[in-house]
Formats: structure tokens, C-alpha cells, sequence
């Protein structure tokens, strides 16, 4: 009891009271977290009342009552089911909803760290502030989106594969928290998905489809917010994201067809169905994570912060294997270039963030194998590390 008593604390302190106290201090200073969560707060008191919540009308009325000289409304893009999710964080007048979000963001970053110094190993002070810089993370902050629950379902699913797919509601609950922006990590909701309906034990497929039915029964009652949430996200592939497709589809042709920046994605899906077959492994996990942001279809930066479990792995790698110091300076660098905003350096487009996925998943490659070894050597009783893995060259 002694020892729980202190460690109690602790987790309060730093999970609940520190992320509140940097969020005070980061909307002090400006306009941190409020740019997009207007959209989020918004769509709620619009689903509250009873109106459209994808409307730009009755968002424009909504968003003026916090921004009075506002020109354009910000528009919500996310399925209706994540309405009841947000209504504990957006029922609240603007300034407290926002705030809110920010500290659940910053409180979403520092749980994946500590939950990733158990599942892997612990880093030294100075590496884990670099990993924490990661970008994406940071614009998730700033911007006041919805990826970090995106990072937090990537870990619960990680943690599920290394623990012998148990227990089944981490691999429930991060399904449901990809499914607040399924267009982003769509092959790990494949994958997944794959790997439950493969697994032996039928209760826990049963378990989890009966969450399923939550969204599903929402969607009953609030039919007409699935035509409206379509409309509204067909209009928005128009625009030109920070995806890999997009990019290119951008470069080549214009967007009269959009729905063309849906063909990698599509092509990959199927190969993962074809020759998957719910075999994954933690190490497979991640390279889909990498895949999947790659060849996205719609992504914004901030929506690679899941990618931040790999920066941290790269960085165990570097402290903890013997390597040579050229190696490991180059990690570090790598890392540390992931800490840039790219469009404030070379461009005005942001577009240009497409770069930090490609880094990532170039920094994947290049330590496939140290990544391997070092797992089963931290954790060898973990099996579904070493499936997949091979240390021949």
C-alpha cells in the first residue's frame, strides 16, 4: 500500500493535473487548440439541438457566437457516430470545450509515452522531450483535432498483439477510436478486423462485435446523418491534404474525379485481405501503421501522429543497442527532422508534410532488423514479436 499510494499520485499528477496545467499555459500564450475544435464543438450543440450538424449554415450561426467576425463556417467531417462521443467535451461554451480537448490531447501524448517505456523500454529524459517533439503530435495540439486518439488506438492494438491478443477491449476500443477518422488508418481497421474473426476464441469475437452494434444503433435512430456526413466528406476530397495520393493526384490531374486518390488505398486492402489473412505481428502492426498513412487517401498532418510510436522505438533502438555512433547520430538526426515544420521551411503548401510519413517509414525500413532483436530481447516471452521477424540479411 505504501508503494501504490505514491504511484497514484504520480499518475494523477502527470496525467491529469500536468497536461491541465500545460494546456493553461499553452492558450495563454495564443490561440492553441481552437482551430479546427470549433468544428467539433459546433457539430455538437447543432446534434444537442436537433439540427444538422454537417450543415454550413447552421454551423456558421453556431461558430459566430464565439468568432462574431468569422467568414467561413469550419465544417465537420467526421461520422455522426462520434457525435455522442464528443458531447462530454463540446457541451460546454466554446473557450472550456477547447481547452478541454487540448488537455486530453496533451494528456493522450504523455500516456502513449509511458505506455510505450513499459511495452518496449524506457527513454532517458532528452530522447523522450525529441520523440514528444514529434510534429504531427504537436500540430494535433495546436490545430485542437482528433488524432491522438488515433496514437492511442494504434498502442492499445500494439499492446494487444504483444500480449497474445489479449485482452479483447483494447482491440475494441481502438477500433472504435479509428473509426472517428477511419480514412486514415483504414488498413489497420483491415488488419485488425482480419485478425479478430482468425482468432480461436469466438466469446471475444462475440464481445466485439456487440460493441459494434453501439454505432450501428445510433445510425438507426439518425439515418438521415449518414447521406449528409457522405455529402459532406465527398466535398472535402477535393481539397488537396498532406496524403501521398493526394499529393499526386494533385501533380498529374485535377480534382473533377477525387474519388480517383481512393485507388491505392483500395489496391492495398485488397493485397492485405489476399495475403494477410490475420497473421499479424507486432512488427507487421507497424509497418501497416506506415502503409496506411503512406497511401492514405485524405490525411492531414496531424493525422500521422500514430507514426510516433515508431520515432519512439528508433530512439530505444539508438540508447539501447550497440550500434555504431555514426548509426546512432543518424537516428537521432532523423528523429529530430521529424520535429520540423516542413511547410513553414520549403513551402507555403501543406502538402509538404506529406515528408514526415516518408521519413518514418524510411527509419522503419532501416531498422527492421535491430527492431526485431530488440524486442526479443526485452521482452522474449513475447511471441507475436518474432513472428514475421528475421534477423538474416
Amino acid at each position: 500500500m505504501h508503494v501504490a499510494g505514491p504511484m497514484m499520485v504520480q499518475r494523477i499528477l502527470s496525467l491529469i493535473v500536468a497536461p491541465l496545467l500545460i494546456a493553461l499555459l499553452l492558450q495563454s500564450i495564443g490561440d492553441v487548440g481552437t482551430r479546427d475544435s470549433i468544428a467539433y464543438w459546433s457539430a455538437v450543440q447543432a446534434f444537442l439541438a436537433g439540427d444538422n450538424p454537417y450543415d454550413l449554415d447552421t454551423l456558421r450561426k453556431i461558430q459566430l457566437t464565439a468568432y462574431p467576425l468569422r467568414e467561413k463556417p469550419q465544417l465537420f467531417l467526421n461520422p455522426p457516430w462520434v457525435l455522442p462521443l464528443l458531447v462530454p467535451i463540446f457541451r460546454w461554451n466554446f473557450a472550456t470545450s477547447s481547452f478541454l480537448l487540448l488537455s486530453i490531447n496533451i494528456s493522450c501524448t504523455l500516456v502513449a509515452l509511458q505506455r510505450l517505456g513499459k511495452l518496449v523500454a524506457p527513454l532517458p529524459p532528452r530522447y523522450l522531450v525529441l520523440v514528444g517533439g514529434f510534429f504531427p503530435i504537436l500540430s494535433c495540439w495546436y490545430f485542437g483535432q482528433l488524432s491522438c486518439f488515433l496514437l492511442i488506438g494504434s498502442l492499445l492494438s500494439l499492446e494487444w498483439i504483444v500480449h497474445n491478443f489479449r485482452p479483447w477491449w483494447k482491440v475494441a476500443l481502438a477500433l472504435a477510436l479509428f473509426s472517428s477518422k477511419p480514412q486514415t488508418p483504414y488498413l489497420l481497421v483491415i488488419a485488425l478486423l482480419v485478425a479478430i474473426a482468425r482468432r480461436p476464441c469466438s466469446t471475444d469475437v462475440f464481445k466485439t462485435a456487440a460493441l459494434a452494434l453501439v454505432p450501428v444503433s445510433f445510425l438507426a435512430y439518425h439515418n438521415e446523418m449518414l447521406g449528409w456526413w457522405f455529402s459532406s466528406f465527398a466535398h472535402s476530397t477535393q481539397w488537396a491534404t498532406s496524403s501521398l495520393p493526394s499529393l499526386a493526384y494533385s501533380l498529374l490531374c485535377s480534382y473533377n474525379q477525387p474519388f480517383l486518390i481512393f485507388i491505392p488505398a483500395f489496391i492495398i486492402a485488397i493485397l492485405v485481405l489476399a495475403f494477410d489473412r490475420g497473421k499479424i505481428s507486432a512488427h507487421r502492426f507497424i509497418t501497416y501503421m506506415v502503409i496506411s498513412s503512406l497511401t492514405a487517401p485524405y490525411a492531414w498532418i496531424f493525422d500521422f501522429s500514430p507514426l510516433m510510436i515508431i520515432t519512439y522505438m528508433v530512439m530505444a533502438i539508438a540508447v539501447y543497442e550497440s550500434l555504431s555512433p555514426l548509426r546512432r547520430a543518424a537516428y537521432v538526426v532523423a528523429v529530430a527532422a521529424l520535429c520540423v515544420p516542413f511547410e513553414a521551411l520549403f513551402t507555403n503548401n501543406l502538402q509538404a508534410y506529406a515528408l514526415h510519413p516518408i521519413i518514418v517509414a524510411a527509419l522503419l525500413i532501416a531498422t527492421r532488423r535491430e527492431l526485431c532483436d530488440f524486442i526479443k530481447k526485452t521482452e522474449p516471452q513475447r511471441a507475436p514479436f518474432s513472428n514475421g521477424c528475421t534477423t538474416e540479411r
